[in-house]
């Protein structure tokens, strides 16, 4: 069973897609987050037919739920060095921008899509975490970035 499609779930300024006439609206997660939304939206982000060039959009999201994560706070706490804590911790603040998105991805606020895992397990690594799951939770879900 797919997980439905919420568009409470579509982050404020996804471009949303309305063209009808595309082959790959049916799986196009794009195309189906606009179908949901609201009769009460008026104004969206949206693709533009300028996408389309050759057969293909170069917007397309393919509307499959993948696993994504959320927080790492218990991960954090197993490292045992607190040199390493506070490295590991300015090490994953530059990746992410910020000290508040550091926080929120760290706090499990925002969640973590595949390529970004990847990430932070490396650097959780490099500073000796050595135990096989780094995140507090994983979900599956659809990605909008």
């Amino acid at each position: 069973m797919e997980k439905e499609i919420l568009f409470s779930d579509v982050p404020q300024g996804w471009a949303l897609c309305f063209n009808q006439q595309c082959e790959k609206k049916n799986c196009c997660l794009r195309q189906l987050a606009g179908a949901k939304a609201p009769h009460t939206v008026q104004q969206a982000v949206c693709v533009t037919p300028a996408a389309w060039a050759d057969g293909m959009c170069s917007q397309f999201v393919e509307a499959t739920p993948v696993s994504l994560a959320r927080g790492f706070d218990r991960a954090f706490l197993c490292l045992h060095s607190r040199d390493a804590r506070h490295e590991l911790r300015l090490a994953l603040t530059e990746y992410f921008g910020s000290r508040g998105s550091y926080y929120r991805h760290k706090h499990g606020e925002r969640l973590l899509t595949p390529d970004r895992q990847q990430t932070v397990e490396s650097l959780f690594r490099r500073y000796g975490y050595q135990q096989p799951e780094v995140f507090d939770e994983h979900i599956l879900d659809y990605c909008y970035e």
